[in-house]
């Protein structure tokens, strides 16, 4: 295998940049590269937001079931990538969805290595805080690389190749694929650390703390379809802070109506880019979805804006600074979401509905929504199942839904789109897993995703 693989050149690269905005660049006649050399210049690598926080991908959301574009809407995207993505066609190229992340992960491996370097005898709060957001940031990279990349996790997928798992910076690290347990093992065994480590509370909502670390173990075992770590991991998070946001008290008619100060916020991060398929005004949002808000309940009009076409458009991004953005970071909604889904399908049903009536009473208009405590254990979880696609849409969240869900029968769904002819997306199809750049398969030498 060649020792010096693309995902390396790219992040050379990259690096460059990193520490040329962040003044770690020598000026000097030299023009030696000098890596950071105190807690404070790492600390600065972690904080740079448009590099950690904003660089996921929208790739998962444009292939999957929300939205639906018009025959004329579709041909008028320039980006032929963007338009196969849309079909599902393997034509499309995702060269940022897996350049992006590693960029991070390579950010996150020089920190945790110049972190050691440093005088032993400086390893306090602030030792703590920067090896386990490192930690916390390269989990999270990578799990986001994994939804797309690699199969979702399951006892007949354990052992099927996942994605390279890079820890360290050398060039000579050879970098293969790891296997479906092997990438999720080292995910979880990154995040249990991060735990460990990171503060309770931060000033910064882009920092991670204690509450993100184990937020984003219960997206994680949820996707691993593992119900009692992901109850766990939810309830952990939730005993350092469980508010949720009352939309009573927010205008639902304005245009973005949630703004940074949203305490339900735990840790933010976004999208790269504005995704030409998400562009408002070019997408509606699927009909059957929109109808199933009820007249009362308030995310009717917090979430969605009325087009001259007279479908709707999406608005209600907790990444409000920029509208179109998805918001790709962890909020206290979707804990209450997991705890509730846990709680059924291990059969506390009673438990689960009532989580979930906690958070659709913040929700709905005062004093009308009352939760049916007698439902059997299957309409439990398809209400569960139902509220979690509503609350949580345009996050990044539901492609990653739909392949665990179509790993049982009765919730597997096949996914059509309309346009000159229709397309369809099977439950049990492998274009679930994208398929790696050609760029990183020719470089690398390690094998692509089956078709």
């Amino acid at each position: 295998m060649k020792k010096i693989h693309l995902y390396f050149g790219l992040l050379c690269l990259s690096l460059s940049c990193i520490l040329s905005c962040t003044k770690f660049l020598d000026e000097k006649s030299d023009k030696a590269l000098s890596l950071p050399k105190s807690l404070t210049d790492l600390q600065a690598l972690l904080d740079a937001y448009g590099t950690m926080n904003e660089v996921y991908s929208y790739a998962g959301e444009e292939a999957s079931d929300d939205y639906f574009l018009s025959t004329k809407n579709w041909q008028g995207i320039a980006n032929q990538d963007t338009r196969n993505n849309y079909i599902w066609n393997d034509a499309a190229k995702l060269n940022a969805s897996w350049s992006l992340p590693y960029k991070v992960v390579f950010v996150c491996n020089t920190v945790l290595e110049e972190i050691e370097l440093l005088d032993r005898k400086n390893r306090g709060q602030d030792y703590q805080r920067i090896k386990g957001g490192a930690l916390f940031f390269r989990a999270f990279a990578l799990y986001e690389v994994a939804s797309l990349f690699a199969p979702v996790y399951s006892a007949v997928n354990a052992e099927k190749l996942g994605i390279p798992v890079r820890l360290a910076t050398a060039v000579e690290e050879n970098t293969s694929r790891a296997t479906v347990k092997q990438t999720y093992d080292q995910i979880i065994a990154d995040l249990k650390t991060a735990a460990e480590l990171l503060p309770i509370t931060t000033a910064y909502k882009n920092r991670p703390t204690k509450r993100a670390a184990f937020s984003l173990l219960a997206r994680i075992y949820l996707a691993m379809s593992d119900y009692a770590g992901a109850l766990d991991a939810s309830n952990k998070a939730l005993s350092y802070g469980d508010d949720l946001l009352d939309y009573n008290t927010v205008d639902v008619d304005a245009g973005a109506p949630f703004d940074l100060s949203n305490q339900e916020i735990i840790w933010l991060a976004g999208s790269y880019a504005v995704s030409p398929l998400l562009t408002p005004s070019r997408y509606g949002v699927d009909t059957a979805l929109y109808v199933s808000y009820a007249a009362n309940d308030l995310r009717k009009r917090a979430f969605f804006t009325k087009k001259s076409d007279n479908y709707y458009s999406f608005k209600g991004t907790y990444e409000s600074r920029k509208q179109g953005y998805l918001f790709r970071g962890l909020a206290v909604d979707e804990l209450y979401l997991i705890k509730a889904e846990c709680d059924i399908r291990m059969g506390n049903r009673v438990a689960g509905l009532n989580s979930l009536a906690i958070l659709l009473r913040n929700r709905y208009e005062p004093g009308t929504y009352q939760i049916d405590l007698g439902l059997s254990q299957d309409k439990a979880l398809h209400l569960v199942l139902s509220e979690r696609r509503k609350e949580l849409l345009f996050r990044g969240i539901r492609w990653t839904d739909l392949k665990r869900l179509n790993l049982v029968e009765s919730s597997a769904k096949t996914l059509v789109r309309k346009l000159d002819q229709e397309y369809h997306l099977a439950s049990n199809d492998p274009r679930y897993v994208f398929l790696i750049p050609e760029m990183v398969i020719s470089i690398a030498g390690f094998p692509q995703n089956p078709r």
